[in-house]
């Protein structure tokens, strides 16, 4: 049998239950059991598993940007820890594994020592990591160095799997790298898991809910949600929001809610355990994915959340980029809306709301879809064939959505 090493050196991110970081928890799990789903056995080094678990499960992001001390405290920490366990990981798997495949993480590598002693390295990337942390989360002091260990993986290790076009381009263009060795694989889904026949739906509302899970943070565009509704209000559309999540942007929806005068209207649940989700996505009437563009790029991320609902049998309102536009047929499947255009957000929920009793047989097409092409299986199945292709070699590919 093949033998797979999976490798994560972040503290917080981990496979826990109860894991603050839900969405990398959900993608390490899906990709590792694919891996074994397509013939490896898997071994996995997840800093995040052998940490305590406070660095999990609590907010440590809100310690790290309390002020600029801590935060290149975190930084130091990141990069002394990422030297110690590329060394604890190699003594441990080399013996037992053929092929590493590490999820990217900030001022952190592990995969380059399987590459220096001829393990062959696979390096995911969901982001580029040393922008997102300094103008998203404002939770990076050393950018210099965070920016040659990223390029540094990107470029020793064998092949870099990222999740769009757009991601691919910048990692091209930010760090140098060959594009033939770029492999695009948008996320995918575990269809058993996310199947709404297994629940008991949780919901908050009688009225038109609008449903959306994840973190919350600044680029989601909850914000333009949360006006969008205000604005229906004074037209007498009675719609409703709930928010499944935290994070830094949370308090400051809170604040606007009351604002607008819609916080009977809202409810946010706060982080809840991963297995709750989709109990919480059958309670909504369609989903939410309003992504705008991040501060420094154009935005370049495949959103677990729009496969997470339509598995589940739920249409979602989605903000019209690449994975969005490739998987919603406009008010047949789904809605589309212009990013961040708050007048084109008021006109898809007002469609949607017309259209309530349409949308439950709009999610059996979005279940169809996803189970017919976005398991996990297979985006794992097809990396594997494009890596195999041609005697090993790449070849300039993306995976359909």
């Amino acid at each position: 049998m093949k033998r797979m090493g999976y490798l994560s050196a972040a503290p917080r991110v981990s496979t826990n239950q109860n894991a603050q970081t839900g969405g990398p928890r959900a993608h390490i799990i899906g990709v590792i059991n694919a891996f074994k789903a397509n013939g490896y056995e898997v071994k996995t080094f997840i800093v995040g598993d052998r940490v305590p678990q406070i660095f999990t499960e609590k907010d440590t992001i809100k310690f790290i940007t309390k002020n600029k001390i801590q935060t290149l405290f975190a930084d130091f920490a990141r990069i002394f820890l990422g030297l110690v366990n590329s060394f604890k990981a190699y003594n441990e798997l080399k013996n037992n594994v053929d092929i590493v495949y590490e999820r990217n993480s900030l001022l952190q590598s592990i995969g380059w020592i399987f590459k220096k002693k001829g393990i062959p390295w696979i390096m995911e990337s969901n982001g580029i990591f040393f922008e997102e942390a300094k103008y998203e989360r404002n939770s990076l002091i050393l950018t210099g160095i965070a920016k040659k260990v990223e390029v540094f993986s990107y470029k020793k290790s064998d092949y870099v799997v990222c999740v769009s076009n757009t991601l691919k381009d910048l990692i091209v263009d930010k760090a140098g790298v060959d594009p033939s060795k770029v492999i695009v694989i948008p996320n995918g889904v575990d269809t058993e898991f996310f199947k709404k026949e297994k629940y008991t739906p949780i919901r908050y509302f009688q009225e038109f809910n609008i449903g959306f899970v994840g973190g919350v943070i600044e680029w989601q565009g909850l914000d333009i949600l949360l006006n969008a509704i205000h604005i229906l209000k004074m037209k007498g559309v009675n719609a409703t929001i709930t928010i499944v999540g935290d994070g830094p942007a949370l308090d400051s929806l809170k604040l606007l809610a009351k604002e607008l005068n819609i916080q009977n209207q809202v409810k946010f649940t706060g982080r809840v355990p991963f297995n709750d989700i989709p109990k919480y996505i059958a309670g909504f009437d369609i989903g939410f994915s309003g992504q705008i563009n991040l501060k420094k790029s154009k935005m370049y991320h495949s959103p677990l959340k729009l496969y997470e609902y339509m598995s589940t049998s739920k249409p979602a309102i989605a903000s019209a980029f690449d994975d969005a536009k490739k998987l919603i047929v406009d008010r047949e499947n789904g809605f589309l809306f212009e990013q961040g255009n708050l007048d084109d957000l008021v006109r898809v929920i007002e469609l949607a709301y017309n259209s309530i009793e349409s949308l439950a047989d709009m999610g059996e097409k979005c279940r169809e879809i996803i189970v017919k092409e976005h398991s996990w299986d297979s985006r794992i199945k097809t990396m594997l064939d494009i890596i195999k292709e041609d005697g090993n070699q790449i070849t300039n590919r993306t995976v359909k959505v």
